[in-house]
C-alpha cells in the first residue's frame, strides 16, 4: 500500500475520497462542494492500493487556542502546538489501513508539537474510532452530547443515524507529548 500527503488532487481522486466519505460518513452528511472546501482547508493524507484509493485522513498543525476556536468549543488560554486528526474514512474495514494513515501522519507531522487531538463523532451506534485511536494512545477527555443539534436544525449538517435533529457526542481524544 502506498500513502502519499497530496496537496493537489484531479477530479479522479477528488470523485474517489468522495465516494469513500459518502460509504463510510452517509450520503448527504457533506455535500461534495463542502467536502472540496473542508479537504482544501486542511491536510490531506491519502491511502492508494494498486492504484485504488482506499482511505484518507484530514489532519492539521495548530495552536490549541486555534482548534477549539475552531470546534465552536470553550477555548482554553494555550497556544500549544498541536496536531489535530480530524476525519478518517477508510474504503475496507479492519484491514490495517486506518492504521497505516495514522501511523504515517504521526510519523511526519509531530515536529515541535504538545499534543495530539482528535474530536470523533459519537452516534448511538458508537465510536468507530475508539480502538484505533487508543492503539496509538489517545484517550477521551471530554465529551458534548448534542453537539449538533443546532446545526442540524437547519441545512448546515446532517446526520445519516439521526437524520434530523442530531442528537450525537462530539467526543474529544487526546494525547500528550510532553
Amino acid at each position: 500500500m502506498e500513502i502519499k500527503l497530496l496537496t493537489l488532487y484531479d477530479d479522479k481522486i477528488l470523485n474517489e475520497l468522495y465516494k469513500i466519505h459518502c460509504q463510510k460518513l452517509g450520503e448527504g452528511y457533506l455535500n461534495k462542494k463542502h467536502f472540496i472546501e473542508e479537504i482544501q482547508k486542511k491536510h490531506i493524507i491519502i491511502a492508494i492500493d494498486k492504484n485504488e484509493v482506499v482511505g484518507y485522513l484530514k489532519f492539521a498543525n495548530c495552536t490549541e487556542k486555534e482548534f477549539f476556536k475552531m470546534e465552536n468549543l470553550p477555548v482554553p488560554n494555550s497556544n500549544q502546538k498541536i496536531l489535530v486528526l480530524y476525519t478518517m474514512a477508510v474504503k475496507y474495514e479492519k484491514k490495517g489501513i486506518g492504521s497505516q494513515i495514522v501511523k504515517f501522519c504521526l510519523d511526519n507531522f509531530l515536529a515541535d508539537v504538545n499534543k495530539i487531538y482528535c474530536p470523533v463523532w459519537t452516534s448511538k451506534k458508537g465510536t468507530n474510532a475508539h480502538q484505533l485511536l487508543t492503539n496509538f494512545g489517545l484517550k477521551k477527555i471530554k465529551s458534548y452530547k448534542n453537539f449538533w443539534y443546532k446545526d442540524s436544525l437547519g441545512v448546515k449538517n446532517f446526520c445519516p443515524i439521526c437524520n434530523s435533529p442530531c442528537y450525537c457526542t462530539l467526543d474529544i481524544y487526546c494525547k500528550t507529548l510532553f
